[in-house]
């Protein structure tokens, strides 16, 4: 039973993001999903920084609950147990990027700072775990 709650709050940490992302989105007068960065959301400066952070955090609390129930199903498994090596990265770049890097809002950042390349190697360490 505690595998089948690690292994679906996976699906947990996914509506969350989606759901923050939208809220967070709501909140924002003007704000466009096709015209602004995401990264506007949890940006310095936005109205919505303190809720998107939070939100965030909490997914991301799903999402190694998650990554711990791969580890336990995963018996010793090398290729499970990367996957989960991969999401615990994205977990812990995003989150150190958002909280410690983050953009201002409206500013677009230049592609070496330290903020865009935690969330560059969050988004790889994603990628490469659903290849």
């Amino acid at each position: 039973m505690t595998n089948k709650i690690l292994i679906l709050s996976g699906i947990a940490a996914a509506l969350i993001y989606l759901g923050a992302d939208i809220l967070a989105g709501k909140l924002i007068q003007g704000y466009s999903f096709s015209a602004h960065s995401m990264s506007d959301l949890p940006a310095i400066g936005s109205p919505t920084r303190g809720l998107a952070l939070i939100l965030s955090l909490i997914a991301g609390l799903f999402m190694s609950a998650f990554v711990a129930g791969i580890w336990k199903t995963a018996d010793g498994a090398l290729f499970p147990r990367l996957v989960g090596w991969l999401l615990l990265g994205n977990v812990i770049l995003g989150l150190v990027g958002q909280m410690f890097f983050p953009n201002r809002i409206g500013v677009q950042p230049a592609f070496g700072t330290p903020g865009v390349m935690l969330m560059f190697f969050s988004v790889l360490c994603f990628v490469l775990a659903m290849v």
